[in-house]
């Protein structure tokens, strides 16, 4: 019910409502696109770029107060939120492997590292199987 005050003390609101659904709208419709023609990992930097857009609009955009009779702005920059945002992206992208890391191991298990072991020629020795670089 608050919404609804909100919304009749602030038209505006109404508008900004509107246009919020038919950004997610579009949103979701181009992920659907993205889905059906590239991959889940296309998806999640699509998905990523959502929360972006969005904090950027509403740190330009002025709301008018109606009980302080002025305009003001509803979301700051914060440098902690940024941060964050950056090491959330970061495990995305190590998760989906866009970017591997050449250090403390994060690319002896990616994709290729293991369809690169698993086409390496095989020697048996007398109890199990030893591959060319190493691995049993």
């Amino acid at each position: 019910m608050q919404a609804f005050r909100d919304f009749a003390a602030n038209p505006i609101l109404i508008l900004y409502a509107i246009g919020m659904c038919i950004f997610c709208t579009a949103l979701v419709t181009a992920q659907m696109c993205i889905v059906k023609f590239g991959s889940a990992a296309q998806k999640t930097m699509a998905d990523i770029m959502r929360p972006i857009v969005i904090w950027v609009f509403f740190m330009n955009i002025k709301i008018y107060d109606i009980e302080k009779q002025e305009s003001t702005y509803i979301e700051r920059f914060r440098w902690m939120q940024l941060g964050g945002y950056v090491v959330i992206i970061a495990g995305i992208l190590l998760f989906n492997e866009i970017v591997v890391l050449p250090f403390w191991g994060f690319n002896t298990n990616t994709k290729i590292a293991i369809e690169e072991r698993e086409s390496l020629p095989t020697r048996k020795t007398r109890s199990k199987t030893v591959h060319r670089d190493g691995f049993v």
